[in-house]
């Protein structure tokens, strides 16, 4: 995704400034699905934010968004927004906050990705 805001709305198909693209399947993916999963980079390659209060690029589907994985974290989508409730070792709650421009809800019982080897 391009961008996932604080209510579950993502963009997925369409940067104003690029020429070319089309929407692709994810809209009728997001359409049908009861719950959407979201897998991407925490930030743009130049380090702008992705998880944001409202989505500045055409919406793909609104409010479908239930849980989002970056390369930061685990997040679950609430009604009082994102909810880190796993981070990457090495990162911390206040540093994963610097990437997001949403205010983060931390988990009470917030833990580190495990991998297994």
């Amino acid at each position: 995704a391009y961008e996932v805001a604080e209510n579950g709305d993502f963009a997925n198909w369409r940067i104003p400034s690029r020429k070319g693209g089309g929407i692709g399947g994810a809209m009728d993916l997001a359409a049908g699905a009861k719950r959407v999963f979201i897998a991407m980079e925490h930030t743009t390659r130049d380090g702008g934010l992705k998880l944001l209060k409202r989505c500045s690029l055409p919406i793909t589907a609104p409010g479908v968004v239930k849980m989002l994985v970056t390369d930061l974290g685990l997040f679950e989508i609430t009604p009082q927004g994102f909810k880190l409730v796993e981070h990457a070792p090495g990162w911390s709650p206040e540093e994963i906050q610097e990437q997001t421009e949403a205010k983060l809800i931390i988990a009470d019982d917030l833990k580190e990705f495990r991998f297994r080897s």
